[in-house]
């Protein structure tokens, strides 16, 4: 019986999280260009010294010499920021115009994967420091 609990307990998890990602691509789908760069100019206005945790992540980062946490994590949500406008400019720009040039978007696409995983990187090197 237990057992059965536990399927139970996971397939429902698994259905929200399902859920849940698809109502997020419904979400990003419908956003417009204005959108996406009102979302970029708000990661900049957060305060992110009002965050749990802030003090001693901070002075982490700081004794080590690693960039700061705060300034990690807006670049990792810069870097998906990116990634939408570049989807976004894939999905609604024409090819043959230099803005739309399908080698300048996978360029503008590596550059920010390879951004986000230096940031995760960066992330956990200031969480995992005494």
């Amino acid at each position: 019986m237990a057992v059965f609990l536990q399927m139970i307990a996971i397939w429902s998890a698994l259905l929200a999280y399902l859920w849940h990602c698809r109502a997020y691509m419904r979400r990003r789908n419908r956003m417009n260009w204005t959108d996406l760069a009102d979302q970029l100019a708000l990661i900049s206005t957060i305060d992110h010294d009002a965050l749990p945790g802030s003090a001693r992540l901070a002075k982490n980062g700081e004794e080590s010499g690693l960039l700061d946490w705060r300034e990690a994590w807006r670049h990792f949500n810069e870097a998906r920021l990116i990634l939408e406008m570049s989807d976004y400019a894939e999905r609604n720009g024409t090819y043959g115009t230099a803005l739309m040039d399908p080698v300048l978007l996978a360029s503008l696409r590596s550059s920010a994967m390879q951004l986000r995983v230096a940031m995760i990187v960066v992330l956990v090197k200031c969480l995992l420091l005494p």
